[in-house]
């Protein structure tokens, strides 16, 4: 019976933070003063580092168009 309550409650609170977990980063980072965007820098290998959109060639190679970028203020 519990798990019947709890299982779509744990769904809705997991999809919840895969849906806004990267706006609430965001929204830390301007809380600090620093002005993010995402940025064109072409095609560049995937930094594993940097918050990007991952693309996937028909080969399999993965590569990157757009980067976040963030300035301080």
């Amino acid at each position: 019976m519990l798990t019947v309550i709890l299982a779509p409650l744990f769904g809705v609170m997991y999809v919840y933070e895969l849906a806004f977990g990267d706006f609430w980063q965001a929204y830390e980072w301007e809380g600090m003063g620093k002005d993010c965007s995402m940025e064109y820098v072409g095609k560049q290998p995937v930094d594993p580092n940097a918050y990007s959109i991952p693309l996937t060639a028909p080969n399999g190679e993965k590569y990157i168009l757009w980067k976040q970028v963030c300035q301080d203020q």
